[in-house]
């Protein structure tokens, strides 16, 4: 989605995220799943999300374990969900509970973490590329594990939604789009609408 700013401006980022999620939650009947990368992200998006969507419920995960919270998600119907690591994958919610999946951003590890820079020094030191042999290939199976979140069933239908203009912009955009199953592609907001409320 175009027009959300650098993640380095935290506060307008944040910002542009909650306006973008608050817009496209209005447009879904359903159960709306929000993905982050980032815990300090969610929990900026779920304070400031409360406020613009008073009228659904808008929770996010926590420290515990997310089997409760899944199962209330599941029982409201149109309640907005945000969620990190764990809930790209393993998260069954058939039906139009789970109408609509936002990923934020693309799944890429974090480059910055200890982990990340030790593996990194490691793949260098045996001729392979960090980037290509493993942050690439594993944000990739990440974010199929998220699109797999929307269609449990044959019966089920939906709508993915991707906020990281990366995905369109950058040259491995395609790589992301590729590892998908194939399906229809939504050109913006007003048309992810009309997918949910087509004109009789």
């Amino acid at each position: 989605m175009e027009g959300i700013p650098d993640p380095k401006d935290e506060e307008a980022h944040a910002a542009a995220v909650t306006a973008a999620c608050a817009d496209i939650v209005a447009r879904v009947p359903g159960g709306v799943f929000l993905l982050f990368s980032s815990w300090k992200l969610l929990r900026k998006v779920h304070g400031l999300l409360r406020k613009k969507l008073p009228d659904r419920p808008v929770w996010a995960q926590g420290a515990s374990g997310h089997d409760a919270l899944v199962r209330e998600f599941e029982a409201a119907g149109d309640a907005v969900l945000l969620g990190v690591d764990t809930f790209w994958q393993g998260i069954d919610v058939p039906g139009d509970a789970l109408s609509c999946v936002v990923m934020v951003k693309l799944p890429f590890p974090n480059v910055s973490s200890a982990l990340e820079e030790a593996r990194r020094r490691w793949l260098e030191e045996n001729g392979r590329e960090y980037f290509k042999d493993w942050s690439l290939p594993r944000a990739v199976m990440k974010f199929r594990q998220g699109f797999g979140r929307l269609i449990r069933s044959s019966t089920d239908r939906g709508a993915v939604v991707c906020l990281d203009s990366r995905v369109l912009k950058k040259g491995y955009g395609k790589t992301f789009l590729r590892s998908l199953p194939s399906c229809r592609k939504l050109e913006g907001l007003d048309a992810l609408e009309k997918f949910f409320h087509p004109i009789k």
